[in-house]
């Protein structure tokens, strides 16, 4: 699984690392970078919505679609535009969500962690042409580049948990990814308070054997909650033995060869 070489993101092209420059040309490349990156899939077509009940008056929710059972558990079938969403527990469905949206044509950003399991994003049908990976140089703000990608990037992830925003500038943030339609992915609900949480545990696995073979299935068990306090879980399972590419579907029952004492997160 994941065994097959892959190309670099767009950002991983650059001529020169963001990190060799003093911090006012760090903010101008990274505006460069965007100018040069193609206008939003949404811009020329309509986006996708779902209608959303409101008391007595249903209005639309634009969305970013998310197909099989990841989308069977978001509120719209997909992650909201304008919104926060917190991905806790395996970084394997963050980098699924990103996969899904790059590979529908939309654009994408991380920002942070250089060990992104990009091999992993193509796997899962991820374009990694449509995907800018910016690594901010230790000490700069790292809630000034989120702020600044979101006028031209569809989805952006901030994986480190670490990262904390004081309510004022966490409401500026928000506010702005409200306003310019972007989705920002969390790894903690301590960065910016989400919208919506996807929870994700591995659970089991399949394909190792004693101290040989190949993972070849990884079992999830998956919970999506709402602000509002609604839940919806289901076991879903990641599956690498099906021909085209690496896809999810839904668990009926866990791999047949299972390991749950495993605990595996990524």
């Amino acid at each position: 699984m994941f065994d097959s070489e892959v190309g670099e993101t767009r950002a991983e092209r650059s001529e020169q690392p963001l990190s060799d420059l003093p911090r006012a040309a760090q903010l101008e490349q990274l505006r460069a970078r965007m100018a040069a990156i193609p206008p939003r899939s949404g811009a020329s077509a309509p986006h996708a919505s779902a209608p959303q009940q409101t008391g007595r008056v249903t209005e639309d929710v634009e969305v970013i679609p998310i197909e099989g059972p990841l989308g069977q558990l978001l509120p719209h079938g997909g992650l909201p535009r304008g919104s926060v969403v917190c991905c806790s527990g395996s970084a394997t469905i963050l980098m699924g969500l990103l996969a899904q949206a790059s590979g529908a044509g939309r654009n994408v950003a991380m920002v942070g962690n250089p060990g992104a399991g990009w091999l992993a994003c193509a796997e899962l049908g991820g374009e990694l042409e449509r995907i800018a990976h910016v690594l901010p140089p230790p000490g700069s703000d790292v809630l000034e580049v989120v702020t600044i990608l979101a006028d031209g990037i569809d989805v952006i992830a901030l994986s480190d948990p670490s990262v904390t925003a004081a309510p004022a500038r966490s409401k500026v943030i928000t506010a702005r990814i409200r306003e310019r339609g972007a989705v920002l992915l969390t790894a903690s609900p301590t960065v910016i308070r989400p919208s919506l949480t996807i929870t994700a545990r591995a659970r089991g696995y399949d394909g190792l054997g004693q101290g040989s073979g190949r993972l070849r299935r990884i079992l999830f068990e998956v919970a999506v909650t709402e602000r509002s306090g609604s839940r919806r879980t289901a076991r879903i399972v990641l599956d690498a033995t099906l021909p085209e590419r690496v896809r999810w579907h839904q668990a009926g029952a866990s791999p047949s060869r299972t390991q749950s004492g495993l605990e595996r997160t990524g």
